[in-house]
This record gives structure tokens, C-alpha cells and sequence, in this order.
């Protein structure tokens, strides 16, 4: 492999590593993983959210972030190339009514766009949704697209059924922008926070101009968090309590780069303080560990070989699609 397709591969990697680490704790407060984990989160684990959530998942189960990071790949390739968001929800519907594990993971925006486009109606909600369903499903846009412009329009073309807000629109351009340019060698971990301001003020105009908390005031937040060099639990108390974690993109994006800079993108680190954390655990860590894929970061391939028999699926048959696509 490349350096680049070896990128590919880690940024594959890192989706459904950091969702399977996340899955467990999703839901739950820092209190609450804290009395179920009092050391954190250190490996795979079996659902233990039995108080917010009704499912019974083994150890190194994938949720709803790394299914449509890949159903979006199926569906580029379908398109034979083409970026169309129309195909992406219909591959979308295809996997919310044929997945069992479908009811149990999707998420509100997604499920309201869902209806629409099944009834051959606009999904006005669209305009409103600032939840992270635009930025769990966008790493592929960062591997195939090599420029500010396309990401741009491959973001709002993909994200117009689900989320059509300004701010989401901007995180998940933010988070491509970021997997493009590490994959590709064209930034460190140093220039994250330029990186993401060149992709938000490239972004300004772009969908509905829903009122918001600022992405790039909510990273400075978290620099200002970083520079206090606190312990592990205290480090996650101030991004929980100061940041959030919770299931909208203006706490998602902040508290996923704060942690990789924490943990110097190390990507099991950032994993297992992303799980311990809180809030909408799997997708910050899919997220997060995304990015740290794209620097070059991976977990051991004994990590990914178990990842890929738990869930039946194959991460280089995912990136040999990408080397496609590409060509």
C-alpha cells in the first residue's frame, strides 16, 4: 500500500474503532460510567447502558456511525463515482428497513429524513438538524476529495436530505477537510485548528443559517482546557461540564479535537477517553479516532482482525473501494 492508502485503511479503522469503544457507555453521564467502570473504558466491551438503552451488544460491535460511513461508500460506488445524495438515501432507507439493528441505533434527523424521502417529500427538519449524524458519516468525502470546493459540494450534496443546518454543514465540512488533508500529508496534528477555521469560514453561507454556538470559540475552550495539564478523570470532567458531549455537532466537533490533542492523537488513547467521557460516546470517539486514522494512527491489527470478525465485514475490502473510486 501507498502511504495514502495506508491512511485510507487507518481512517477506516479508526470509524469503527472508535464506535466500538464508544458503543458500550453511549448515553450514559461521566458519574454513570464512573460507577459502572470506575477506571474508565480500557478495551471492548459488552452493552452496559441497560438504564437509557434496551440493546444487548457484544464486545467490539459497530453502531449506526461506521454502517453509514460504509453504506455512503456503497453508495458512491453504485454512482459509479458520482457523490449523489439521492442514491445515499436510498441505500439509507435499504439499510433502515433490511437491519435489525437499524431501530436500535438510528438517529432522530436521520429517521425523520428517512420518512420523508420515502413519502416524496421535502424534510424541512433538515434545515434545523444540528445533530452529529452530518459528521459521522463524512470520512469518505475527506479520502475522495482533495480541495476545499468539492468537499464543500460533496457535503451538501450528501447532507441536504439529513441535516441542512449552516453549523452542521460546517462541522462535517470541517471533519473532511481534516481527513483530507492528513491522509494526503498536507497538515499536522499542529494545524488542526487552522485547518478547521480555512473549512468553517470556506463554509460561511452554506445551508440554513440556524442560530449556534461557535465551533472555532468552543475549540479555543478546549485549548484553554489543555493548557491546565490536568489528570485523565479531571481532563474529562472540564470537556463534559465546559465543552459537552452530548448529540449536537457544536460539542461533538470541540470535545473530538480537544481529546486528540490531548492524547496527541494517539488512537487508543483517544478512544478509551472518548468512551469514559460520556454523552454520545461512540460517535465523538468514531469521530475522533477517524481523524487519528487519517495522521497516520491505527490500532493493533490484532484490534482490527477481531473488529472485523465481530462485525463480518472487511476494512481493505472498504479501502480497495476507495482506491476505485478514486481511479
Amino acid at each position: 500500500m501507498s502511504t495514502f492508502e495506508q491512511r485510507v485503511y487507518s481512517t477506516l479503522a479508526g470509524v469503527m474503532y472508535g464506535d466500538s469503544y464508544g458503543m458500550p457507555t453511549e448515553g450514559m453521564s461521566l458519574e454513570q460510567i464512573q460507577k459502572v467502570c470506575p477506571g474508565g473504558i480500557h478495551e471492548f466491551r459488552p452493552s452496559v447502558n441497560f438504564e437509557i438503552s434496551t440493546r444487548r451488544y457484544d464486545a467490539g460491535s459497530i453502531t449506526d456511525d461506521s454502517m453509514h460511513t460504509l453504506l455512503l461508500i456503497d453508495a458512491i460506488e453504485a454512482a459509479k463515482g458520482k457523490i449523489d445524495g439521492e442514491m445515499y438515501m436510498q441505500y439509507l432507507k435499504d439499510w433502515y428497513h433490511e437491519n435489525p439493528k437499524a431501530n436500535e441505533v438510528i438517529g432522530p434527523s436521520t429517521l425523520a429524513a428517512i420518512q420523508a424521502f420515502e413519502e416524496s417529500r421535502k424534510n424541512v427538519a433538515a434545515n434545523y438538524a444540528v445533530t452529529n449524524g452530518c459528521m459521522m458519516k463524512i470520512a469518505p468525502i475527506g479520502l475522495l476529495c482533495d480541495n476545499k470546493q468539492d468537499i464543500l459540494n460533496a457535503v451538501i450534496e450528501i447532507c441536504r436530505y439529513t441535516h441542512n443546518a449552516n453549523v452542521a454543514l460546517s462541522s462535517a465540512a470541517a471533519v473532511a477537510y481534516l481527513i483530507s488533508s492528513f491522509s494526503r500529508g498536507k497538515g499536522t496534528l499542529e494545524e488542526i485548528d487552522g485547518l478547521i477555521g480555512e473549512m468553517i469560514a470556506y463554509s460561511k453561507g452554506a445551508g440554513f443559517d440556524m442560530p449556534s454556538a461557535s465551533l472555532e470559540k468552543r475549540i479555543a475552550l478546549g485549548n484553554k482546557i489543555l493548557e491546565k495539564k490536568l489528570g485523565t478523570r479531571e481532563f474529562m470532567r472540564e470537556v463534559s461540564e465546559l465543552i459537552g458531549t452530548s448529540i449536537y455537532c457544536t460539542e461533538t466537533l470541540p470535545a473530538a479535537v480537544t481529546v486528540i490533542k490531548y492524547c496527541q492523537a494517539d488512537m487508543t488513547k483517544t478512544a478509551q477517553i472518548c468512551a469514559s467521557a460520556g454523552g454520545d460516546t461512540d460517535t465523538i470517539a468514531s469521530i475522533a479516532c477517524a481523524i487519528c486514522g487519517s495522521l497516520g494512527k491505527s490500532p493493533s491489527q490484532d484490534e482490527i482482525a477481531f473488529l472485523e470478525r465481530q462485525n463480518d465485514l472487511s476494512i481493505e475490502m472498504y479501502t480497495e473501494k476507495i482506491a476505485e473510486l478514486l481511479n
